[in-house]
């Protein structure tokens, strides 16, 4: 096996991009890595461009380094998911021009809530393991920055245009005036995406705008901006979130088990984001941002014969006989506004580079459900809430970060953060004579998270070695579906990073790293007093492995990279529980040293491209591989999700270029999947025992075979 991935990693094709980040401003909030320990990826505007064809940023992103993406549509459009080194979303830390991103509660990111952002983002930074602070719950496996694209000073229009299988259709359009008066610039796009997706039903109706001025504050560099962005995405995704179960998969890979009509998910999201950048001095600038999330919609679903008494409905006698269950339809809200401030502060001296930043952040959520038809349903009953609970979530964290520049080549650097987490939220209690009833309940969390490192630079060589420590509170079902006397604690990470790069003819690096977790939460199947599943914290687990990186361009024409990533993902022990239907309750098994469900040992991928006329016209055969995946904890062959190797083929083309108006017209062709493998990408599993038997039932996320996406970009 090894050596067939050693063989393979030559073939395999993916983008792998390991470069140190030159001190930059990258407006309206700066990123700057450059100096910092760290492993990470970068994603250019012109890579964007590129390769969006409507898909989501996950899709985008599948190429890095460490990376695996999912869709449960099968093809990009929809609901897709990121893990990056085995850590699924919620311990992503996802940013946007330094707001965060993460779902306050959940800990995910729902990307289907920002179709085509990628089209106004000028790049992306996938920075794995702990990282640097940042604000937000912190990287748990990777954090992913966002910059959206910086003001022009050239008036443009541009439309982007995409279409292929499964009637996917993307239409955008933006445009740009241009500095006005010296001091004034507008932006703003308009899209819209549809899709039937792979999966039977699984239509995408998804719209989008994005919308940013920015006003300079005088004419000289040091007099500052003041930006605004606004950017909203609605979809209505028809559900295909419940996976095929195995049986059904071998005969039928895009079988829904949803049928009713508008089984569908139906939200909003809007961003309103307002930054000053003002230098202070020559030496010192600031940056401050204010920002306000809306979010509010619902997903519909049929219900067969459900008991009436879920929904707070008394018993109805009709014709004598008496109902006790209804087909129904309901619907489950969600309404939430997150706001806040951020800032940082930069100061560079001589050799000095002192960064002090933070952020203050409130979440409100409303969650609620209403019954809107129904066959056995009282009239009055109808619309009205079944289920009602908020919560309130404060994050507050400031950082200070320092390096020092020797002329030995080696810079330090030191990193603290203190971060506090107050949550109040309706959970659960149990009292003595077994009944469960609300209860209001509240959290604090303190965190310290320090991280010190050391890079050494010389000529085309580098080196650098950090010690990282993330913490982690417990995401809103951990807590919710738990007893007050059975909460959760928090996670802890400390992460070890040791890389080396060089930058000569070939651009290479390699990545040593060693993820060690303590009392991180995983499933287990255990199951609590009030009967809820949940995730226990399993006392100690981790992520060790090495990222493999290079990218060699002899010449205008021709370029090949490869990255690969050889880990290992494990749980010294845990106790799985499994329902037992026969007697009550659980049986309880015992596993030692077993693999993290979901995280491959082997991700690796690479890129080989031939440009025939340099800057105009280029094809690329792009591949990913992706080893075996286990659907839990407990390294059971039976349960798991097979390697595959995925190839994909590119057209980049350039027609026309300062053509009179016409700025520029690009062609982007993709055929995905070319050899049409049948491959998962994602699942999950769970067991019981019943009729004397242990049984594991597994559902699948099947991928499209091969389909096409072509892309017209106009640029005015």
């Amino acid at each position: 096996m090894k050596r067939f991935l050693l063989i393979g990693l030559l073939n395999v094709l993916a983008l792998g991009l390991y470069a140190q980040i030159e001190d930059q401003k990258i407006e309206p909030v700066a990123i700057v890595l450059d100096k910092y320990p760290v492993s990470f990826s970068v994603l250019d505007s012109t890579s964007i461009k590129n390769s969006n064809l409507g898909q989501d940023i996950p899709i985008l992103l599948d190429n890095l380094t460490s990376v695996v993406s999912t869709s449960d549509a099968g093809a990009g459009v929809g609901y897709t998911g990121l893990r990056v080194r085995g850590s699924d979303a919620s311990r992503v830390n996802v940013t946007i021009n330094g707001v965060p991103l993460n779902d306050s509660e959940s800990q995910g990111v729902f990307w289907v809530n920002m179709p085509d952002f990628a089209s106004s983002v000028d790049n992306m930074v996938l920075v794995r393991g702990a990282g640097t602070s940042t604000n937000g719950a912190g990287a748990f496996g990777a954090s992913l920055h966002l910059q959206t694209q910086a003001s022009s000073a050239e008036a443009y229009g541009e439309y982007s245009g995409s279409a292929g299988t499964f009637n996917t259709l993307r239409n955008s359009v933006k445009f740009g005036s241009g500095l006005l008066n010296d001091r004034w610039t507008v932006e703003g796009r308009l899209s819209k995406i549809t899709s039937d997706g792979f999966i039977d039903r699984a239509t995408s109706d998804l719209q989008s705008y994005y919308f940013d001025t920015s006003y300079k504050l005088g004419d000289s560099p040091t007099d500052g901006q003041l930006k605004f962005i606004t950017f909203a995405g609605h979809e209505v995704t028809y559900q295909a979130w419940f996976g095929i179960e195995e049986s059904i998969l071998a005969n039928n890979r895009t079988f829904n088990p949803y049928t009713y009509e508008n089984q569908v998910d139906d939200y909003q999201q809007d961003h309103y984001q307002l930054f000053l950048d003002q230098p202070l001095s020559d030496d010192v600038s600031l940056d401050i941002g204010l920002h306000y999330t809306k979010g509010q919609g619902f997903f519909e679903e049929f219900r067969e014969q459900d008991g009436l008494g879920n929904y707070g409905i008394a018993d109805q006698v009709i014709g004598g006989q008496t109902i006790t269950e209804s087909d129904l339809v309901r619907r489950r809200w969600l309404d939430n506004d997150f706001f806040g401030a951020i800032f940082s502060t930069n100061i560079y001296q001589d050799a000095h580079n002192i960064k002090v930043g933070g952020g203050w952040n409130k979440y409100l959520g409303d969650h609620f459900g209403e019954v809107i038809s129904g066959q056995f349903i009282p009239q009055e009953r109808i619309g009205q809430n079944y289920y009602f609970n908020d919560a309130d979530k404060t994050d507050f964290n400031i950082y200070s970060k320092y390096t020092y520049d020797f002329e030995s080549g080696f810079t330090p650097y030191v990193d603290l953060q203190f971060r506090r987490v107050n949550y109040d939220f309706e959970g659960l209690a149990l009292d003595g004579s077994g009944t469960v009833t609300p209860l209001p309940q509240t959290v604090d969390h303190n965190f310290f998270n320090p991280k010190a490192g050391l890079t050494w630079r010389g000529g085309d060589n580098s080196a650098y070695a950090s010690v990282s420590v993330a913490q982690k509170e417990p995401n809103r079902s951990d807590y919710t579906d738990s007893p007050a006397d059975q909460l959760p604690v928090a996670e802890k990470l400390t992460d070890f990073e040791l890389g080396y790069r060089y930058n000569g003819v070939v651009n290479a690096g390699v990545n040593f790293y060693f993820m060690d977790y303590k009392d991180q939460l995983a499933v287990t199947g255990g199951v609590n007093d009030v009967g809820a599943y949940t995730r226990v914290n399993v006392d100690d687990s981790y992520r060790a492995g090495v990222e493999l990186e290079a990218n060699w361009q002899p010449n205008e024409k021709f370029e090949i990279a490869a990255n690969a990533t050889f880990s290992q993902n494990r749980i010294e022990s845990f106790v799985e529980n499994i329902d037992d239907f026969d007697n009550g309750g659980a049986q309880q098994v015992f596993h030692e040293d077993t693999d993290l469900a979901l995280s491959p040992n082997v991700i690796a991928g690479g890129n080989i491209a031939y440009a025939p006329i340099p800057g105009r016209l280029k094809v690329s055969l792009i591949s990913k591989y992706v080893g075996d995946q286990f659907l839990d904890n407990t390294s059971t062959e039976s349960r798991k999700i097979d390697a595959y190797l995925v190839n994909n083929l590119a057209l980049n083309a350039t027609l026309a270029e300062n053509a009179g108006f016409i700025k520029a017209i690009d062609i982007n062709a993709r055929v995905n999947n070319l050899f049409d493998t049948d491959y998962e990408a994602n699942g999950y599993t769970f067991g019981y025992i019943f009729g004397g038997e242990t049984i594991y039932e597994e559902y699948y996320y099947p991928q499209a075979g091969t389909y096409f996406l072509g892309g017209l970009n106009v640029k005015f």
